[in-house]
């Protein structure tokens, strides 16, 4: 949080940091809990409103989806919440009295999310296929689009535009089903056609 830490404080006396603060720690968790807010949590909020308004146009869920994405990294990569949570992930993962402490934080955002997911469920008329849940779900597209918008940021290049769309429309059977379907995913993945041919001794 070193970068991060210097420019909040720019212009902030020590002592009037320790009168609000009694230790760096103290701030770091406030300011972290400060960024992670929901209604902070704009990226997924605009590619929400670009979805609805090319559904209202006309566009199928999939051509909707797939152009609504091809924003997604970009706006991932330029979002103060990514940023953070990267700084986070580096020290969480040698700081497990820290990962502890900003867990909780994921709490609400996590909540948030799963809200936009569950009404797009129930748009396309499924639900979450055990054991994701729709915090779950929520979760693993915002790993792919933060994963995603790393690389892209390095290597702009590397990914088609319209990748994250289609990432997320292959995911959807794996993580949601109609209802009356009751395979998990586990059972679901089993039943995927992907064993490699069989080699004939001709």
């Amino acid at each position: 949080f070193a970068g991060a830490f210097a420019g909040a404080l720019a212009g902030v006396t020590t002592g009037a940091f320790f009168h609000q603060w009694e230790s760096i720690e103290a701030y770091l968790q406030d300011f972290a809990a400060y960024v992670l807010r929901p209604e902070l949590a704009v990226n997924l909020g605009d590619s929400i409103q670009e979805l609805d308004q090319m559904l209202q146009a006309g566009r199928s869920f999939a051509e909707a989806l797939t152009q609504a994405g091809r924003g997604v990294p970009e706006r991932t990569a330029r979002d103060p919440q990514t940023v953070i949570e990267l700084l986070m992930w580096n020290r969480a993962l040698h700081d497990t009295e820290f990962r502890d402490r900003v867990a909780p934080l994921y709490r609400e955002l996590d909540l948030g999310a799963a809200a936009v997911y569950q009404r797009l469920m129930q748009m396309l008329g499924r639900e979450p296929r055990p054991p994701f849940t729709a915090e779950s779900i929520g979760a693993v597209f915002n790993a792919v689009a933060q994963g995603m918008s790393i690389r892209a940021s390095l290597t702009p290049d590397i990914y088609p535009d319209e990748a994250f769309g289609w990432l997320v429309l292959a995911l959807i059977p794996a993580m949601t089903r109609r209802r009356g379907d009751r395979h998990d995913t586990a059972e679901w993945a089993a039943s995927l056609p992907l064993d490699p041919p069989e080699v004939s001794d001709d």
